[in-house]
This record gives structure tokens, sequence and C-alpha cells, in this order.
């Protein structure tokens, strides 16, 4: 039990503003230098832009969590449990990789399924870390869900116009 319990209270760490933002920026930065692919880098930090919009969604339906108690509150709207702001950032930022993989962005075929893996590794267990540490109720993170999924099809569509254009 202790394995599980600390494979969800890392998943749920590294959800943590400052932990999320150096990734997505070190991710911003490989696309940029390394590949040269401006669009999907500017588009990876666009995914940061989630955490904030959950906020402002919070402020919205300012529905409490189950205990704030051992919950670390990073904003005054982060008192507020619906929707999960860990759960709608994993879902757009890691969702967002899972998609690169399917567009040649990647080449390493190894490298795709890794990234998969650990993409959907992240996007499960957050939601499952959310409710088992009692940071969030289950419909906090069916809604962190729905609206990260709708966040993250904005996202695609806009690669796909823009792409056409091209």
């Amino acid at each position: 039990m202790n394995f599980i319990s600390d494979q969800l209270k890392l998943n749920s760490a590294l959800g943590s503003s400052l932990i999320a933002i150096i990734l997505a920026v070190f991710i911003v930065f490989l696309f940029l230098v390394i590949k040269k692919h401006y669009l999907e880098a500017i588009l990876n930090l666009i995914t940061v832009l989630s955490y904030p919009l959950s906020l402002a969604l919070k402020n919205i339906f300012k529905e409490p969590r189950p205990s704030l108690i051992n919950v670390n509150v990073y904003t005054k709207y982060d008192i507020y449990g619906f929707p999960s702001s860990h759960v709608f950032f994993y879902t757009v930022f890691w969702g967002f990789l899972i998609y690169l993989t399917f567009r040649d962005v990647i080449k390493d075929k190894l490298f795709k399924h890794v990234i998969r893996i650990v993409s959907i590794y992240m996007i499960t267990f957050v939601g499952i870390s959310r409710v088992v540490l009692k940071a969030h109720w289950i419909g906090d993170v069916m809604g962190g869900y729905f609206f990260g999924l709708m966040y993250l099809a904005i996202l695609i569509k806009k690669i796909i116009i823009l792409l056409r254009k091209s």
C-alpha cells in the first residue's frame, strides 16, 4: 500500500504550479532549440494557461473541497474544488504531448511510445490521486477532465487550422 500511496503523492506533487511550469518551459525549449518546431513550442507553452483558466472556473463555480487539511492552496481561488486544476492541467499538457506523438513531430518510435505511456499514466493517476488524497470530490476530477479535454480540443483545432493555412 505504501508504494501506491507514494505513487499517488508523487503524481499529484508534479502538478504543483512551479514544477509544471518548469516542465512545460523545458519541453518548449526542446521544441524550439533542438527540433525547430515553433508552432508546437508556442502551443505547448499555451498549455500552461490551463492552470489560471481552471482557477477562473473555480471562482465561477465556488464549489468547496472535501477538506482543506493537508491540501496545498496556491492562490485564494484554489480553496475551491471544481474543477480540479491538477486534472485540468494534466489533461491539457500530457494530452498535448500525446497528440504530438501522432503528428510525426517526434520521429523515434520507442520515444513516442514512452511519451504515450507516461502521459496516459499521468492523466489517469492524477485524477485518482486527487480523490484518494482527499483534495477533491470525484465530481471535481470529472470536471477537470471535461474542461481539460475541451481546452485541449481547442488547441488541436487551432493547430489544424494553422497547418492548413501554411
